[in-house]
């Protein structure tokens, strides 16, 4: 039992994390870890299910999930295989209009993918059951992705914060693992 000054703590710092996160959200994060803590949740849980401040300490974990976002920009814009975009086509006409030999053809040079680091690439196949491009598929799940957008319902909120949560635990496994 709480002493009545720790009670009214309490109540404040969680009366400040309503404000901070929002009720919806806030009341998703507190059932996610209601369900999934086996202690009475603290605050730093339930903002850390909401996707703030997550209070980070660990360099090991600060470092996985700063590779995490690099691994997710570059989704972003090379898909979710993390393949190389072909220049556009600049020149596919001689100046009569006719059409050249594709062998003539002059494109825009090519993006490359950037590269991960060793730890990195050996942290997606131990997330991937030893597969690269398994652990691709479950990075590519990530609600951060544009292509995980969906009606923004309080069903689908709910089940982009534990899918986010997931996947980001199972990648700092993955992490530590290697």
């Amino acid at each position: 039992m709480l002493s009545d000054p720790a009670l009214d703590l309490l109540l404040h710092l969680y009366s400040k994390a309503v404000d901070e996160v929002g009720k919806e959200a806030f009341e998703q994060a507190f059932l996610h870890v209601m369900e999934t803590s086996p202690f009475r949740p603290d605050i730093s849980e339930i903002r850390k299910a909401a996707g703030i401040n997550r209070g980070i300490q660990d360099p090991t974990e600060k470092k996985a999930l700063s590779e995490l976002g690099f691994i997710l920009g570059i989704m972003r814009l090379h898909g979710p295989e993390i393949k190389p975009i072909h220049g556009k086509l600049l020149k596919d006409r001689d100046e009569d209009g006719r059409i050249l030999p594709r062998n003539k053809w002059e494109f825009a040079p090519d993006t490359p993918t950037p590269r991960l680091d060793a730890q990195t690439e050996a942290a997606l196949c131990q997330m991937g059951m030893g597969s690269r491009e398994g652990g691709l598929e479950l990075i590519a799940c990530h609600p951060a992705l544009p292509w995980n957008s969906s009606k923004d319902d309080a069903e689908a909120r709910k089940f982009k914060v534990r899918n986010a949560a997931e996947i980001e635990k199972r990648w700092i496994e993955s992490w530590r693992a290697v």
